[in-house]
């Protein structure tokens, strides 16, 4: 295919702000051509001026939107709640998709957008950025290849406050929306599911069973903190810390253990080396930068299409962070608001006091915080993902 990719983009506020940026910004490329935007509110489109002097079209349903049109690439970025019946949607009608991350709210609906977008013959790609660096798939490749030799555990944390503004959103820590739609929107399903999905994805493993400690500090459905303890088919051991509830940032710290070194990921310190490897016979790999922001997918996909480029991260790659999330939340039930002592509040944001400190020392010592016997942690419930079915969360 050689002439301009055509793409419709449904949701034009929230995240979907990234692409219609990176859209007008590079708008003299001649690879693509913005056909609509698809949004319930028409008046919240970033830059729909711009948008209009282009002649990009606004519909509010993405139904009224194929009645009149084609795209060769539909771009979600809806809430997660509505990522199933748009995909499902634009695969119906012909197109290939990019999806914002999470690919869904329920691994049965995972796997029917899978099945879908092959009966449709189009692809369905995740937008899990990190998936679509340079630096990234050269270091899975090493892994797959055995350069580091066999993975025995990998952990990760990801300390980032959030506000109240955040939390605000109408379907911001929920489980259900009002009309009864699954949406689990939680910490680990949504701001920082990059890290979670990036453990299973470099090594292209999946969880078998899980065990997740959940609490939360800010008033909302679901949880804003959670500890897991996974163990993946692969027979790798996978610890994951995240939370909203503090009040300053720790981001994105990971490490992976093999039996000829050690992997680390580090986005605090230098750009350059953000990502590396320290081999036991003292030599090194510095694989450099991984957080290259959202052109990278979006260039991906236009290139799929014109040019049968590989998707770096296609839906099967995103279904073992989703199948993880489903397994964490069999335990809705047990999220465990923080003690009235520990919750702090000022203007702006929530937090449990002590958190901070009590989640860096878990991750160093590979322990959940029931484990590491502090007072305010409950003990995890190991959920089998094999056996688990969806439906109704119990």
């Amino acid at each position: 295919m050689t002439k301009k990719v055509d793409l419709v983009l449904v949701g034009g506020g929230g995240f979907g702000k990234n692409y219609i940026n990176i859209l007008l910004n590079n708008i003299s490329r001649d690879d693509y051509r913005i056909v609509a935007v698809v949004d319930i509110n028409p008046d919240g489109i970033h830059r729909k001026d711009e948008l209009a002097d282009l002649g990009v079209k606004v519909y509010n349903d993405l139904e009224a939107f194929y009645a009149e049109n084609h795209a060769d690439l539909a771009i979600i970025t809806t809430p997660i709640h509505f990522h199933y019946p748009h995909v499902m949607t634009a695969l119906e009608h012909g197109s290939n998709v990019l999806c914002e991350k999470p690919l869904c709210a329920l691994a049965e609906h995972g796997y029917d957008m899978i099945n879908k977008s092959k009966e449709c013959n189009k692809f369905l790609a995740v937008g899990f950025q990190r998936s679509y660096s340079e630096n990234v798939l050269a270091l899975k490749k090493d892994i797959a290849d055995g350069r580091f030799g066999k993975p025995l555990r990998c952990k990760a944390i990801v300390l980032w406050p959030r506000d109240k503004v955040y939390f605000s959103r109408s379907w911001a820590g929920r489980i259900k929306d009002n009309q009864g739609r699954y949406i689990l929107d939680s910490v680990a399903n949504n701001a920082t599911a990059h890290f979670l999905h990036n453990l299973f994805f470099l090594l292209s493993d999946k969880p078998d069973r899980v065990k997740a400690e959940l609490y939360r500090s800010n008033p909302i459905e679901n949880y804003d903190t959670a500890a897991l303890r996974v163990n993946t088919a692969g027979g790798v051991e996978l610890m994951y810390y995240c939370t909203h509830s503090v009040d300053k940032m720790y981001s994105a710290i990971a490490m992976i253990e093999f039996e000829h070194g050690t992997v680390y990921h580090n986005e605090q310190g230098e750009k350059e080396k953000q990502l590396y490897a320290e081999l036991k016979d003292g030599s090194s790999i510095i694989y450099g930068q991984c957080n290259i922001g959202d052109a990278p997918k979006l260039w991906n996909c236009i290139n799929a299409i014109r040019h049968g480029d590989k998707i770096h991260c296609t839906a099967e790659d995103a279904l073992a962070h989703l199948l993880c999330i489903n397994a964490v939340q069999t335990n809705k039930d047990r999220i465990k608001k923080f003690p009235d002592g520990m919750i702090c509040e000022n203007e702006q944001r929530v937090w449990a006091d002590g958190l901070y400190e009590a989640f860096i020392n878990c991750y160093e010592q590979w322990l959940l915080p029931s484990e590491a016997g502090y007072s305010w942690a409950q003990t995890a419930v190991e959920a089998d993902v094999i056996n688990f079915q969806g439906g109704e969360f119990r």
